[in-house]
């Protein structure tokens, strides 16, 4: 009886000291999310283009270390009979840094000033009014978005005169990625999300597409010379 009494003790103790935890993390997350509204309101475009570069820079982390460039330690392991069992890939820093610069002074800010205009050009959130904005944002946007990206990423680089082929080989491809990912996505940002935080949620379901756009973004391009040789 006594050993059931002080079980029950320690599990009602485990209990509070569990809730007490939970309410502490919650406080604090929601003093998070309360200081990144107040910084949405005093800041917009800046809290938006830091966002959107913090969350580049896990995105292209996590692409290398999904898909190993074609020079990485890890993609080239078959290569050395010293190297057959290994398991770390080796991420190019320098190019987790280019995307995570087009994240913040690119997509950050394209964002920002894209959605404000929609905004103001078609207001409301009637099926009407999302399915409008929808389509100027993936019949307009989203071709011209990508390929400013793609060149861009080619300009710091240094490889502008391999911009023509990048975008015919790739930009259609990424395109229909594209539709097939943002469309729901953004459906339900213009239809539920407000305003100010349309550019957040978009950033947040970006992670995950930085993850492609970085793999389709890096990936090795044949030029069109090159493609052309020995027929």
């Amino acid at each position: 009886h006594m050993f059931t009494s002080k079980s029950k003790f320690n599990f009602l103790r485990s209990l509070r000291l569990g809730g007490a935890s939970f309410c502490t993390n919650m406080k604090a997350s929601s003093s998070i999310w309360s200081a990144y509204n107040e910084s949405l309101k005093k800041h917009p475009l800046l809290t938006k283009c830091i966002t959107s570069g913090i969350l580049s820079f896990g995105g292209d982390i996590l692409c290398q270390a999904l898909f190993p460039p074609a020079n990485s330690s890890r993609s080239q392991s078959h290569n050395s009979s010293n190297e057959e069992h290994q398991s770390t890939v080796t991420i190019d820093f320098f190019r987790t840094a280019k995307f995570a610069f087009l994240g913040t002074a690119l997509t950050g800010p394209a964002l920002h000033y894209w959605y404000g205009f929609l905004t103001r050009i078609i207001s409301g959130v009637q099926f009407s009014s999302t399915m409008q904005r929808l389509f100027l944002d993936q019949i307009f946007f989203a071709p011209v978005f990508l390929t400013s990206f793609f060149s861009s990423a080619l300009l710091l680089d240094g490889k502008a005169d391999s911009i023509p082929a990048k975008l015919q080989n790739d930009l259609f491809e990424t395109l229909k990625a594209n539709y097939i990912v943002w469309v729901p996505c953004q459906f339900v940002n213009f239809m539920l999300v407000p305003p100010h935080l349309q550019v957040l949620f978009a950033n947040s379901v970006g992670f995950f597409w930085n993850i492609y756009l970085s793999y389709s973004t890096f990936k090795t391009t044949i030029t069109t010379k090159d493609s052309t040789k020995g027929k």
